[in-house]
């Protein structure tokens, strides 16, 4: 049976965007998240994602620039042929080649997902699905990337979570930045 894996780029505070959005001018990117992103995804054949990041995502991955770097181009040779399955109930979402369209979390159908042959199913960021996949037990794994800021306020990754979510730490890594990978798993 396949997992479904969240990752998240996360502050101490719990929090995946600050309060206007922003993201960028707090995340410390460095060489180890890249070679943790390029080992996570070589065990992975669906991307699943929310409207929001989603659509950031549709938005650069098909138009990696020909100067970017040599991580873009590996991360864009696997985003851009790979199944994509984007959650939105509005419907609108930036058009990208192999990609299914769900209008909500359905149990039947994530379950099956699960059940179909094949690598893990990847879900980045996109705290809604994170949490409605966490109130229905589906979530199987979570890897926190921990940034050692606390923004005071913006987006929870976790929210609306109906009961208490119990987890068993996998492994812990603290990168050169500051920055720690968490891993959990049901």
């Amino acid at each position: 049976m396949r997992k479904i894996i969240a990752t998240a780029w996360i502050s101490l505070d719990g929090r995946i965007a600050g309060p206007n959005g922003e993201i960028q001018d707090w995340v410390r990117p460095n060489p180890d998240m890249r070679d943790y992103t390029l080992k996570l995804i070589g065990g992975i054949d669906v991307l699943l994602l929310g409207r929001v990041t989603y659509n950031d995502f549709a938005s650069y991955w098909p138009h990696v620039p020909d100067d970017a770097d040599e991580f873009d181009h590996a991360f864009a040779a696997w985003a851009n042929p790979i199944r994509k399955i984007v959650v939105s109930g509005s419907g609108a979402y930036t058009p990208w080649q192999n990609t299914e369209h769900h209008p909500g979390l359905d149990r039947q159908r994530i379950e099956a997902l699960r059940a179909e042959e094949g690598q893990d199913v990847l879900l980045y960021g996109s705290a809604s699905v994170v949490s409605g996949l966490a109130n229905l037990g589906l979530l199987d794994e979570c890897h926190l990337i921990v940034h050692p800021v606390v923004l005071g306020a913006g987006k929870p990754l976790f929210h609306g979570i109906d009961a208490r979510l119990d987890w068993q730490p996998v492994s812990a890594t603290t990168w050169e930045t500051g920055v720690t990978l968490l891993k959990y798993r049901r």
